[in-house]
């Protein structure tokens, strides 16, 4: 392809050369978690963009986002505290680190 021209196709396979393992999961189905990012994105797209910035609009991100990790490690329990993401949004950096280290460590994406 001529470097003068564009791709008209953006993407490439279904994972791209990933590494891809076939695994048994118990859990919230994986649509619902993609659901979750995609709004993720979407919000946080428009704050980027300027689009999106009414109030709330990056928390609301936010909270998708930690909704759909919090679904593939099977923590969606965590969800249910109504002040999760504002007491999330209060932490450090390294705290929040630290509350996702143990999240990871203690959750699993296997169910």
């Amino acid at each position: 392809m001529k470097d003068d021209e564009e791709s008209d196709d953006e993407f490439w396979g279904p994972n791209a050369g990933a590494y891809e393992l076939t695994e048994t999961r118990s859990g919230p189905p994986l649509d619902y978690v993609a659901e979750k990012l995609r709004r993720a994105l979407e919000e946080l797209h428009g704050w980027l963009s300027g689009a999106g910035r009414e109030e709330g609009s990056a928390q609301h991100g936010f909270y998708n986002g930690l909704v759909a990790y919090l679904a593939l490690k099977n923590f969606l329990g965590l969800v249910r505290d109504p002040k999760l993401v504002e007491r999330l949004a209060g932490y450090s950096r390294d705290d929040f680190s630290d509350w996702l280290d143990r999240v990871d460590a203690e959750g699993s994406v296997r169910g």
